[in-house]
């Protein structure tokens, strides 16, 4: 009962519109419920987003509830065929960005520990809460951002990352490691053998077994080699090698000149090759890196989409380009009525990334073939691969940010049919066919400055 009260627990009913009901019958508007991220469009008709969920409150550091996490009931894996997400979070609104915040803060913070532990969801927080161990938190359904590691770092000196080591588990912490490192904090990686996750581990082991994990926790750069060496056999001259040539590579993202020194000695004496001879090879690795101090950038002008029809090119492409097609998906999702203003001018085939041209064409077949939209569904066609997913994920998340209306869809596909004619422009060369693009941009600014 006093971890329920602690952490605001509740639950949603079957019901597909019982909240929206009881908040319209309590003067809430229809438009404040979906903005809000607790109701969603479906086919004109607006219907409850959490169902059958033990409903988590997501509280920032001031102690407002900004959002809310929903874990399925009865652990219940499909309805009528489709595929149920066993969480769901509140989509992204003006008050919560999912980035910038992180579950049970606004409890650890009070801890003023040295360290913070970060899991990866609200269960083992509130399992080890219980437990008797406050200094811990969660990411809300996304991977770790530049943005929460910095929120860390202002309430303690270093993170504790606490994930699954399965090998999904070990890449996020890997990815984790990364990003705490771009803001020059400092990390260390907890193991928990025999356990998938903090609560079996200390059902099995007790909490003060768990405190002991979180003592011999392992340094991030420490863990890094570790999986490194792992892969290679290091009793042969080419295990070495590779081990070696890996190993510098991982340390490029070190950004202490004493704790690269003191590892490469360290992999030197493990492995009888000179230091002399593996600082070389890191020497040779950095200057081709000069930047690989500077911070992972959040908000980058452009990003490097690697195409599935053509794996050897890479495309610069804007970012704006990327952030129409992600709104322009969210907004095709709500609703028949906007996929068919838009299915004739945009084909899925034309989308700029891998995962936004999947989810096209489902959309694209499901309403074809007069089938419901659901994003569990959709959502399932990426799992197990943890970059996909959350790419696929941000689609989804933002499903509410916009107005469901014609003038909208139009506004973005103008915008990603001009994005593209800019991209062809600034890589062709040829006189002829750079006449042909600027009259082919002048004649869809004119059009679309014609339909407003």
């Amino acid at each position: 009962r006093k971890t329920i009260i602690t952490y605001g627990l509740g639950c949603t009913p079957q019901t597909k519109n019982g909240l929206t009901e009881y908040l319209k019958n309590s003067g809430y508007a229809e438009k404040d419920i979906v903005d809000g991220g607790l109701a969603v469009e479906r086919d004109g008709k607006i219907v409850d987003k959490f169902r059958n969920r033990i409903m988590f409150p997501i509280i920032d550091v001031r102690g407002n509830v900004i959002g809310f996490g929903g874990r399925i009931m009865n652990d219940i894996k499909e309805i009528n065929g489709f595929k149920i997400p066993k969480y769901l979070n509140s989509s992204e609104t003006a008050a919560f960005d999912k980035g910038r915040n992180l579950f049970s803060l606004n409890l650890a913070k009070n801890e003023r520990a040295k360290s913070i532990i970060l899991c990866e969801g609200y269960m083992d927080v509130i399992s080890v809460y219980q437990a008797g161990v406050k200094n811990i938190v969660a990411t809300l359904g996304t991977a770790i951002t530049e943005n929460q590691a910095k929120l860390m770092l202002r309430y303690a000196e270093e993170i504790l990352i606490c994930y699954d080591m399965d090998e999904a588990g070990r890449k996020a912490a890997l990815r984790a490691i990364d990003i705490i490192n771009s803001v020059n904090g400092k990390s260390r990686v907890i193991q928990l053998k025999g356990a998938k996750d903090p609560d079996e581990y200390i059902n099995k082991n007790g909490v003060e077994a768990f405190k002991e994990a979180l003592k011999k926790a392992l340094p991030s750069t420490e863990f890094k080699l570790r999986l490194i060496k792992g892969k290679y056999d290091t009793a042969t001259v080419d295990g070495k090698i590779s081990f070696i040539s890996e190993a510098t590579e991982a340390l490029k993202g070190v950004n202490n000149a004493v704790e690269i020194d003191a590892y490469i000695k360290k992999i030197s004496e493990e492995n009888d090759i000179s230091a002399d001879a593996i600082y070389s090879d890191f020497k040779k690795k950095t200057a081709k890196s000069p930047t690989r101090f500077a911070k992972v950038p959040t908000k980058q002008e452009f990003r490097t989409i690697e195409r599935n029809d053509a794996p050897e090119k890479k495309a610069r492409v804007p970012n704006n380009l990327i952030e129409a097609e992600k709104r322009l998906l969210a907004l095709i999702a709500t609703g028949k009525r906007i996929y068919k203003s838009v299915k004739d001018r945009i084909r899925p085939d034309e989308f700029s990334t891998a995962v936004y041209r999947r989810i096209a064409q489902k959309l694209y077949e499901l309403y074809e073939s007069g089938q419901p939209i659901e994003e569990s569904m959709i959502l399932n066609e990426f799992s197990g691969n943890r970059a996909e997913e959350d790419e696929a994920s941000a689609v989804f998340y933002n499903i509410e940010q916009y107005d469901a209306d014609d003038k909208t869809a139009n506004d973005l596909v103008y915008t990603i049919k001009l994005e593209k004619l800019n991209m062809e422009i600034a890589g062709e060369t040829d006189a002829l066919r750079l006449n042909e693009l600027f009259k082919a941009q002048k004649v869809l600014k004119e059009k679309h400055t014609w339909e407003e």
